[in-house]
């Protein structure tokens, strides 16, 4: 695909951007790309390095046994993990062979594990050892062909290996007829002999990811493996193309910001990755000075505590260079203080704020080192086209008016799965005969092209980077007995983002019901992330002058009550 000259690939030298954007599969170009960094080291987790030659050997080796086991071209592999390595070389093994990866949250409800697992008919499942002990707990009745348990002590050197308690659960001997559930070594000792030829097309998906989307249910995100790579590339002229840079990889792989902006971006570019599986405060700073890490990519809330950590006010800084936030929108206390330190240093570093969604991979604008603007999500990406249009009309808006933001470029996705309905309802075809993605949020843009989010046109909170939409939560929780209304608000955290809260009403059916144990039927009941931190149990919602349920009043209150 031929590129267009833009303002950011004017600021990078000659030769370092390719005119074409590649046209090849995700394995392909993380293959061509890393040609030259083999000896290099791809992945370090937890002390273990990796480098790019092994890297890729694992992902023949892995690629080899999934046509052992019969899942081809065309099949749908489902992988369900935190960031450990196996995962991210069970991605690129996945794709190799021109299958696809459908990438779930490890801490989904089982119903809705069971539900994506079925509804993509996934040939294989890839799984965390300890995810699926709980699953099997909560009965597991779906039927794969394959399920193989990654065990994070499989990622680690001695003696540290030892150390790590595995979960016990039967594994099978892979012989037809009997058990499917497969360890990861078992797995990997059956394979065929004969080398892998790649597969797939850039037209072809490559990846299913889930999102809210523009419609607030969370549904099946189709990106190809042009909307990847082309996405890598954009993300790459945003960090001056810096290869072998030491970057920091927290973002989650079930998330577009984690596995396409952070980890295949930065391994195109034979950057050295510190996987990291969850996040933890104090680790993830320790990390980032021990180890002088160049690149992060990451939400507002660990920026946060970043800017208050003790590292940042004692010890050397020149070492942080792009410092990438999204997932949601950043105080703006909070990334003044961040430029201010850096600017009494008389260092360049800046918070780089950007926005996008997963129906175009992870982001379509940002901020740049050489061009930004403070409270801003940033100007377009290269061969992407922003605009503004009225959520009345249609008609697009001039600079400085408040409308819907809609998104057309390489990244778009290619549709939603199984949804036909919902994607014709995001993916429109404009006057100009192109498509164009509707995104549901409301932004205006000034006169220099820089972009202002204004808020959503659908209620939606922001936790830990995740949307979570209140619709959701007020749906599951009205199944539980004895609640007749639900109301379920945002209180603002203080870490940036979101904390959910709910308030109830209560039928005669529910007069032993507590918060304590409305909350541990949620826990069961919704993942982790949109579980509310406190239930409230009210006689009668407060409603406004046209009798609606008021929101802000209960976040009020609740709020109120919280400090």
């Amino acid at each position: 695909m031929r590129r267009s000259p833009s303002i950011w690939s004017d600021h990078l030298p000659d030769g370092i951007i390719s005119t074409d954007f590649p046209e090849n599969s995700m394995y392909e170009f993380l293959r061509e790309r890393t040609v030259h960094a083999l000896r290099r080291t791809a992945i370090e987790f937890e002390g273990k390095k990796t480098s790019y030659r092994t890297f890729l050997r694992h992902i023949d080796e892995i690629a080899a046994s999934l046509l052992f086991h019969n899942i081809k071209e065309g099949d749908i592999v489902s992988v369900i993990s935190p960031n450990i390595p196996q995962a991210v070389e069970t991605i690129y093994a996945v794709n190799k062979i021109g299958a696809i990866a459908n990438i779930l949250h490890p801490q989904l409800p089982s119903a809705e594990i069971r539900h994506h697992i079925e509804n993509t008919d996934s040939r294989a499942v890839f799984i965390l050892d300890s995810v699926y002990a709980k699953i099997e707990k909560n009965g597991w009745k779906i039927d794969p062909p394959w399920i193989i348990l990654y065990s994070i002590a499989d990622a680690l050197d001695y003696p540290k290996k030892f150390l790590v308690k595995r979960t016990k659960v039967p594994c099978g001997t892979a012989s037809p007829g009997t058990d499917r559930v497969l360890s990861w070594k078992k797995f990997l000792k059956r394979h065929v002999e004969t080398p892998v030829s790649c597969k797939g097309e850039a037209d072809d998906v490559a990846l299913i990811l889930y999102s809210g989307g523009t419609t607030g249910v969370q549904k099946g995100v189709c990106l190809t493996n042009r909307n990847i790579n082309c996405h890598a590339v954009q993300c790459q002229e945003v960090v001056g193309c810096t290869q072998y840079a030491r970057t920091l990889a927290v973002m989650p792989i079930f998330h577009g910001f984690g596995l396409c902006t952070t980890i295949h971006s930065e391994l195109t570019l034979g950057s050295h990755l510190f996987l990291l599986p969850t996040y933890n405060v104090d680790k993830c700073n320790s990390l980032i000075f021990k180890k002088r890490i160049k690149i992060i990519s990451a939400v507002p809330a660990m920026y946060e505590a970043l800017v208050r950590s003790d590292e940042m006010r004692t010890k050397d800084c020149g070492f942080l260079k792009y410092l990438i936030c999204g997932g949601d929108r950043m105080k703006q206390q909070t990334e003044r203080a961040f430029n201010s330190c850096m600017e009494e240093r008389g260092l360049p570093t800046r918070i780089l704020q950007g926005y996008g969604q997963t129906e175009c991979v992870a982001a379509c604008m940002s901020n740049a080192l050489f061009r930004a603007k403070e409270g801003t999500a940033g100007m377009a990406f290269s061969d992407t086209e922003l605009k503004i249009v009225s959520t009345e009309t249609g008609e697009e808006m001039p600079a400085g008016a408040v409308g819907e933001l809609c998104v057309c470029g390489p990244t778009v996705m290619k549709c939603y799965y199984k949804d036909e309905e919902a994607t014709a309802q995001a993916l429109r075809v404009h006057a100009d005969g192109r498509t164009w993605l509707h995104t549901g949020d409301l932004f205006s843009v000034d006169e220099d092209g820089f972009y202002t989010f204004h808020g959503r046109r659908r209620r939606m909170f922001v936790v830990n980077g995740y949307n979570v939409y209140p619709e959701m939560i007020e749906k599951t929780m009205l199944r539980i007995p004895g609640i007749a209304q639900c109301c379920v608000v945002g209180i603002p955290a203080r870490l940036g983002g979101d904390r959910i809260a709910a308030a109830v009403r209560l039928n005669d059916d529910g007069r032993d019901l507590t918060p304590r144990t409305i909350l541990e039927t949620c826990r069961s009941l919704l993942p982790d992330y949109a579980v509310p931190y406190k239930i409230v149990i009210l006689e009668q919602f407060p409603v406004t002058g046209v009798g609606k349920v008021d929101y802000q009043r209960i976040a009020g209150e609740i709020g109120e009550g919280a400090r």
